[in-house]
């Protein structure tokens, strides 16, 4: 088995979850995300099982989520389409999210209650101290999750949902970016300093300058304008 997707294996099986198709799921976002699926690429069902171990009917339940949210597509009797990597959609789709992140952003960080923060502190000190040690698996995980529960604590289900494709297509354009042979890993210090205050002004309730910060790592620095090389 690939030393990856026994990392993302092992992960997800330790974590508890009350249904099996929601293990399946964080297991293909993640294979997404860490291109163990290629962009573009066609896989069977079957192959879906194999990877995972996991059974057939939490296999389509997973896939079914990932459809609705255009990350997979399904192909009668040939398999499901991971969704491709375009150059020319990346400046669109920053565009949308940072309307969408901004709003939850500025919600949580009015309202999230006490122990909503300390939770999110734990992500930020997570993501922090992976990349200072270049564990970008890790940063990639712990970053995800920030986003996530950030959305989660601004309690607008319709907005969660809009974010999430966009989250998962970020994660995997950094993946695929600081993975990428010859990539100088120093150019991406500005995008996490910026990315870093962000969540620092969440926790502190500043939305407004949150938001400054998302706009900042997002658009005029390290992976801003790198993965564009490489798609």
């Amino acid at each position: 088995m690939d030393s990856l997707l026994s990392q993302t294996l092992t992960y997800y099986g330790e974590r508890t979850y009350t249904h099996l198709s929601e293990r399946a799921y964080d297991i293909i976002v993640e294979m997404i995300i860490t291109l163990q699926l290629t962009p573009g690429e066609i896989y069977s069902e079957n192959a879906f099982i194999e990877m995972t171990g996991i059974g057939r009917t939490p296999i389509r339940e997973a896939i079914k989520r990932l459809e609705s949210i255009n990350m997979l597509q399904s192909f009668p009797r040939s398999g499901v389409r991971i969704s491709n990597l375009r150059s020319e959609d990346v400046q669109l789709e920053r565009e949308v999210r940072c309307a969408i992140e901004g709003l939850i952003i500025k919600k949580t960080a009015q309202n999230a209650f006490p122990h909503e923060r300390q939770h999110l502190r734990k992500l930020m000190e997570e993501y922090d101290r992976a990349y200072q040690t270049q564990d970008y698996l890790l940063v990639v995980r712990s970053d995800l999750q920030f986003h996530l529960s950030v959305a989660a604590y601004a309690r607008n289900s319709y907005a969660k949902n809009a974010l999430l494709p966009f989250l998962i297509s970020e994660c995997r354009l950094f993946y695929l970016c600081i993975n990428t042979p010859g990539t100088d890993v120093s150019g991406f210090v500005p995008m996490h300093e910026s990315h870093l205050r962000m969540m620092q002004c969440v926790i502190a309730g500043q939305g407004e300058e949150a938001c400054t910060y998302l706009y900042k790592s997002t658009f005029t620095s390290g992976v801003a304008g790198a993965p564009l090389l490489q798609l």
